[in-house]
Formats: C-alpha cells, sequence, structure tokens
C-alpha cells in the first residue's frame, strides 16, 4: 500500500511539473498588425491573454461595430505569437450552443406554438418522476431546479472520460426523466446553472417539431441569418476544425454531447458568430430580441433573459454575454444592441486549463476598447 501511494505521488508530481513548464508565460511577440487593423491597446490586451497559454494555442476574434468587423487571429507557436487567418477555422463553442437552444424557444414562442411558461409536461408522452412539473422559461433560464448535470452520467462518462457525454444516449435520458429525476427547488425562484436543463429543453423541442436538433437549427435559425459553417454535426465541416488542447496543452478529442447536445453541442467560426450578433442589432428579429428579455433577476443583481446572462456597463446600457467551454476550447462572446458593438472570442484552450477563466475578462477588455473609444 505505501509503494502504490509513493507511486501515486510520483505521478501526481510528473502531471504538476508539466501543469505548469507547458503554458510558460515568456514568449515573443510577433504580433505586427501589418493591416493596421487593431489599436495598440487591443493588440497588447490579445498578446497578453495568449502568451498565458500554451504553444499551439489559436484565438480567432471578432470586433464588431455595427454593420462592419475586424477579424483577427493570433497562435503561439514555439513561444512566438503570430497573426493567422482564423476567421472561417472552427472550433467547439460549447455552452454558447445553449443560446440557440433558447432561440430555437423564442421562434416557438413567437409564432404561438408554445408559451414560456407552459409545462414541458403537455409535450412529453410520460410522466416525469415524481411527477415533476417545469416549465420551459425555468429550463431555458435555469431555475428549474434541476442539477448541472444528470445524476447517472458518470456511469456513462467512465466508458470515455475524455468525452463524458459520448453514450449519454436519448434512452438513458429518458430513463433519468421518468425514474430519477429529482430538483432542488419548485418555485422557479432560485438560480441554478443546468446544462441537463438545457439539454432537456432542446430534446422537448425537437420532440414536438419531430425532427432532429441540426434539421430544426437549419430550418429556424442557420439558413435565416446566413450561417454556413455552424453544425452540431462534426463529420460535415472536414479539416476545418481547429485541434482542442487539454490542460497541459496536448492534443484531446472532441466532445460528443449526444443527447444533451442542445446544451453544449455546437461548432462554429468567428465570421458565422458575428452574423448572428449583428442580427441582434434588427429590430426586425422578434425571437432575437424575445431571447434577450430579462426573465430573472439573480441575487448579484444581475439578470437573466433567455440563453444570455444580461450584464450592465458603466453607462447602465445592457451587454449580452455568454460563454462557453469543451474538454479543448474555450469562448466568450459578449454585444451591446444600444451602441450596436460587439466581442466574439473562440479559442482552443481546454476549460480544464487553469487559466481558462480569464478568457471571459479578456472579453470584457476588448469590448471596454470599443464602447470608450
Amino acid at each position: 500500500m505505501k509503494r502504490r501511494t509513493l507511486i501515486l505521488i510520483f505521478f501526481l508530481g510528473l502531471i504538476l511539473i508539466g501543469y505548469f513548464f507547458m503554458t510558460p508565460n515568456d514568449s515573443v511577440d510577433n504580433l505586427d498588425n501589418h493591416s493596421g487593423l487593431l489599436t495598440q491597446k487591443q493588440k497588447e490586451i490579445i498578446f497578453n491573454q495568449i502568451k498565458l497559454y500554451p504553444n499551439n494555442t489559436q484565438m480567432a476574434i471578432s470586433i464588431i461595430k455595427g454593420d462592419s468587423c475586424i477579424y483577427y487571429g493570433a497562435i503561439r507557436k514555439n513561444d512566438t505569437v503570430s497573426e493567422i487567418d482564423n476567421k472561417y477555422s472552427l472550433f467547439e463553442i460549447g455552452s454558447v450552443t445553449k443560446v440557440f437552444t433558447a432561440t430555437l424557444l423564442a421562434d416557438f414562442i413567437v409564432d404561438s406554438t408554445l408559451t414560456l411558461d407552459r409545462y414541458i409536461n403537455d409535450d412529453l408522452d410520460f410522466e416525469l418522476n415524481n411527477n415533476i412539473k417545469i416549465s420551459y422559461k425555468e429550463l431555458a433560464n435555469h431555475t428549474s431546479g434541476l442539477p448541472g448535470k444528470p445524476s447517472d452520467l458518470f456511469f456513462s462518462a467512465i466508458k470515455s472520460p475524455l468525452n463524458p457525454y459520448k453514450f449519454y444516449t436519448t434512452d438513458k435520458l429518458e430513463k433519468y426523466l421518468k425514474d430519477k429525476l429529482e430538483i432542488s427547488s419548485t418555485d422557479g425562484t432560485k438560480y441554478k446553472y443546468s446544462n441537463l436543463g438545457v439539454g432537456i429543453l432542446g430534446y422537448v423541442l425537437c420532440r414536438i417539431a419531430q425532427t432532429d436538433y441540426e434539421t430544426l437549427l437549419n430550418e429556424r435559425i442557420f439558413c435565416k441569418y446566413g450561417l454556413t459553417n455552424t453544425t452540431s454535426i462534426r463529420e460535415k465541416i472536414g479539416d476545418k476544425l481547429v485541434a482542442g488542447l487539454g490542460p497541459f496543452g496536448n492534443k484531446t478529442p472532441n466532445w460528443d454531447l449526444a443527447s444533451l447536445e442542445a446544451c453544449g453541442g455546437l461548432i462554429s467560426s468567428t465570421n458565422d458568430l458575428t452574423k448572428f450578433i449583428q442580427a441582434q442589432f434588427d429590430t426586425n428579429n422578434p425571437e432575437l430580441a424575445l431571447t434577450r428579455k430579462s426573465t430573472f433577476v439573480k441575487e448579484n443583481k444581475n439578470e437573466v433573459g433567455l440563453g444570455w446572462s444580461i450584464l450592465k456597463d458603466k453607462s447602465d446600457n445592457n451587454w449580452y454575454f455568454k460563454n462557453g467551454g469543451t474538454g479543448g476550447y474555450r469562448c466568450a462572446t459578449i454585444f451591446d444592441t444600444e451602441n450596436k458593438t460587439g466581442i466574439i472570442i473562440l479559442t482552443n484552450i481546454s476549460i480544464g486549463h487553469r487559466k481558462s477563466d480569464r478568457i471571459d475578462e479578456f472579453c470584457y477588455q476588448l469590448m471596454r476598447t470599443i464602447n470608450t473609444s
């Protein structure tokens, strides 16, 4: 037993050494910005951020101003940070997928198929465990009381720990809903972020439409806004997908979200997401406006729409924000409909990297450079 402990300590030590030595801070700035796209401040912010991450890290960035935008890419290779044209490159966008699922819900509401306060129970042909009732609004704004993940996900995840949702099939989700579903609150007055909740939302919407998630997105969102490179089907995209990096900078498997794909299964580019954000500035898109409408106020006074978090800038304008992450990717997007500005950041940084959370602040920093200029 003592020998096993020593072996375990030895390997943990190796992991920790790799953890710190594979993410060095010393790097060469080769961001020439020869096209004069960025301000000096923006260039410094990008360099100071990407140098925190391993070699082969990429960042695809869109800086939106009304109908125009600046696409900018950066890559860290051989400890040198250089420019790269990656506006059409594809990245997993993780939980930014939830915004698209919420937009589907909003579209169902706009065409009078559903109402926000309707219970999903009315659209299922089986009863939820303990006759639990959950509304569409509660799924979309994380007030359902559902846990973050299904309690039985572990038994599927052990088959593929680097791709933990892969074997969580529709049959398993339905069995969970019928036999194991539990909620921590029943009155929709407590915020509790839930991947499971939005996964269920997508599952029910597909049942109503009698089609699959990809088809539903194509029919109601992708075609309308010209999103030609956004998909939930990895096999469709060829070699345009940037390789995801694990917590220590090693290549890592992509995630398959299976029955919960509506909570985090999309792949996209800054070019496509820019079109989607710019569509938010158009008042003729009622389903997008509905997703930005406040549905809940959290204890910290921040508000929640459908999919979007609603933050306040120094001028008390609303900033609509959503981030995402998977085993090999981390992203963030934010926009302001009043000033018609926005930032999109896609990276191949693992959500497990110790500094992955800094992508959110990076996004805010860039947003401040365009809203104060």
